[in-house]
């Protein structure tokens, strides 16, 4: 079921912010865009996970309400299998009708270390490296609603696709016109000092071996990257909001799941 309606006096950033408010137990995102054009005019809100489909240590996982089962296939095929029974032409009216695509379907993050599923010559090497995450390598949620934003009509569109849903679209409509205080942002609590997963000299002479490869001809074109851990108890919206300040971006985003958030710019 979809609803629409005017949404010109507030962001998407503070809609979000009394999104997770009124749904606190829920997986929640945030994919903002700050571009005013045709591949940038929406920015998008999930709420819910009406399925899910997971991967981790080795193992698929695919989940719908309550119930959750391990699946023997790469998360890549079930997912194939998964669209080649839906009714495209049912999505494809809806898509034509409300001017974008983001109607359903499942959404998320996909780790690096997938690339194993593609490329299975990496995988002996990479079932040996460290998980000091402890997070899923791929997690991608089918959203009970979907709220779409146009940044050029300012017309805020609720898509309601889980039927345990549907007396959820007052409660939303009620939530945009109530009087919005600003959230100040949370202060982060930061423990010890950060640190590199690589230290300064030996990620210089990764720095040096890479440009050798480059001028052998061995590759083309390489990304080398340092992850930096800091731990500490931070709020993932007001993080987010500091992020956005600090580093503006076209597109932004912001993955509140149960036990751990991704954002970026």
């Amino acid at each position: 079921m979809v609803r629409e309606t005017l949404f010109d006096q507030l962001t998407p950033v503070a809609l979000y912010g009394k999104i997770r408010e009124l749904f606190p137990s829920e997986i929640t995102m945030l994919f903002e865009s700050v571009v005013n054009n045709g591949d940038g005019n929406f920015s998008f809100i999930t709420i819910g996970d009406m399925e899910r489909v997971t991967y981790k240590g080795g193992k698929s996982y695919y989940k719908r309400g309550e119930r959750s089962e391990i699946v023997d296939s790469d998360p890549f095929n079930l997912l194939q299998e998964y669209y080649r029974a839906i009714d495209r032409d049912r999505y494809n009216r809806l898509k034509q009708e409300l001017g974008f695509s983001f109607v359903d379907g499942f959404i998320g993050y996909i780790g690096y270390d997938m690339v194993q599923l593609f490329e299975p010559t990496l995988k002996p090497y990479m079932e040996n490296l460290k998980d000091t995450l402890n997070c899923p390598d791929l997690d991608l949620v089918r959203p009970s609603i979907i709220l779409a934003f146009s940044h050029k009509s300012s017309k805020l569109t609720i898509i309601i696709n889980d039927e345990n849903y549907i007396d959820r679209f007052d409660d939303i409509e009620a939530l945009i016109y109530r009087e919005y205080i600003p959230e100040r942002l949370k202060r982060a609590n930061l423990y010890g000092t950060g640190e590199y997963t690589i230290d300064e000299e030996r990620f210089k002479s990764i720095v040096l071996e890479s440009k050798e490869m480059i001028r052998s001809g061995d590759i083309f074109q390489i990304l080398i990257s340092n992850r930096y851990t800091q731990k500490g108890e931070i709020e993932p919206l007001s993080f987010y909001r500091l992020l956005r300040s600090k580093n503006p971006s076209p597109y932004l985003f912001l993955l509140d799941y149960e036990e751990f958030s991704i954002c970026g710019s």
